[in-house]
């Protein structure tokens, strides 16, 4: 075997030098890592039990999330207002909501979870039967949620802003709104937990059919997690475990 000139001798060990320094990330070490999830505090999606717990249909499915990828996942419940800020910002790792054009430069959608419908719903005797008949009424959403593109741009509705869908029906069983817009399940659960007074409500009318997504920040340092991500959250909603948890929060 001929020996190695000097100059190719150098190159080579070089070479083996750069390999050995370049940094080399393990599973393990990424077990040592944190993500940190978004969650928006509409009921059943997140709420407070009777034991102060953080609990709901998000929180418990990303608990499930971070066992099965072996990460701890911080949760940070926040009005929807300031979630898609953070995700901005990228001091929120992902959420879990609509996917929608006009966010695609803050995140990057990965995984379709469900599909809902959106609806407008009023008290009953007031009757909704097409889009133009909201023009009349006085309509409550949460503030920065973002529906679709030609409810949230049309100037011609009378639409108040409130915190979150609680404060919308508390508004709509005080009279002091004719209508809510939002997912049907939510308003439903929301009606529930508070309708003190036993308000009836008219037939939902449906608007659209929204999907939601694991949606993952684009200015994240925690991109080298996102194939874990995915894998888990693929597995977990193909096994039925997101429609589980959100059947169970449902009926409560």
């Amino acid at each position: 075997m001929s020996s190695l000139d000097p100059v190719s001798f150098v190159f080579r060990l070089a070479m083996v030098l750069l390999c050995l320094s370049f940094p080399h990330q393990s599973r393990s070490e990424t077990n040592n890592q944190e993500l940190r999830a978004a969650v928006f505090d509409f009921r059943p999606l997140s709420y407070y039990n009777k034991d102060d717990e953080l609990t709901g249909v998000l929180p418990d499915f990303i608990e499930l999330l971070s066992r099965d990828m072996g990460v701890n996942i911080k949760m940070e419940r926040i009005p929807y207002s300031r979630m898609l800020k953070r995700l901005n910002l990228g001091e929120s790792d992902f959420g879990i909501f609509f996917h929608s054009e006009e966010t695609r430069h803050i995140v990057e959608s990965l995984v379709k979870i469900d599909q809902i419908d959106i609806v407008v719903v009023g008290r009953k005797g007031t009757e909704i039967n097409r889009y133009d008949d909201m023009n009349d009424l006085r309509i409550a959403i949460p503030r920065g949620i973002i529906l679709d593109n030609s409810f949230d741009s049309d100037q011609s509705l009378n639409v108040t802003k409130v915190r979150d869908y609680q404060s919308a029906v508390r508004l709509l069983v005080g009279g002091r709104v004719d209508a809510i817009v939002g997912p049907q399940s939510t308003l439903l659960n929301n009606m529930a937990n508070v309708n003190s007074n036993n308000i009836t409500l008219g037939t939902p009318y449906r608007l659209w059919t929204k999907e939601v997504w694991l949606r993952f920040s684009r200015r994240s340092q925690n991109s080298n997690l996102k194939a874990r991500l995915i894998q888990s959250t693929e597995k977990l909603v193909k096994q039925g475990h997101y429609k589980r948890i959100f059947d169970e929060h449902m009926s409560k």
